[in-house]
């Protein structure tokens, strides 16, 4: 089973309605803030296959309005027994969770190595796809 975070950048909320055939599923992105000069995108979590696959192939995703924030697979085989892993698209979204969920400080996780091994500190097996030169 694989638990996707999906967002919304720029936005405080937003409701939009995915349509497959006759069915319709809404969803709701919450959680953002616009403020201070600094904003937080707004987020939604799910683990069922079929709204991912709603989400995925409709066109707010496809021109990136939707991204994906993270991935979490139960029942994976894992590099410390008992960890989750999670799975990130680049380095900022996997230091992004860690600050926000996990109160890591950024001074600890500033590399690819210093973050995968913070986020083993903390009991979850960190996968990044791509990581950007910063």
């Amino acid at each position: 089973m694989t638990k996707k975070t999906y967002e919304v950048k720029g936005m405080m909320e937003w409701h939009p309605v995915f349509r497959a055939g006759r069915t319709r599923v809404q969803v709701s992105f919450t959680g953002g803030c616009l403020c201070g000069g600094a904003s937080t995108a707004a987020s939604y979590e799910t683990s069922d296959p079929v709204v991912q696959a709603l989400i995925e192939c409709s066109p707010a995703f496809r021109i990136g309005r939707i991204s994906v924030r993270g991935e979490v697979r139960k029942g994976s085989a894992t590099p410390a027994s008992g960890a989750t892993v999670m799975e990130f698209p680049d380095l900022d979204k996997a230091s992004d969770f860690l600050q926000r969920e996990k109160g890591v400080r950024i001074d600890d996780i500033l590399t690819k190595e210093k973050c995968i091994a913070e986020a083993r500190r903390l009991g979850i097996a960190l996968r990044i796809k791509d990581t950007p030169a910063r």
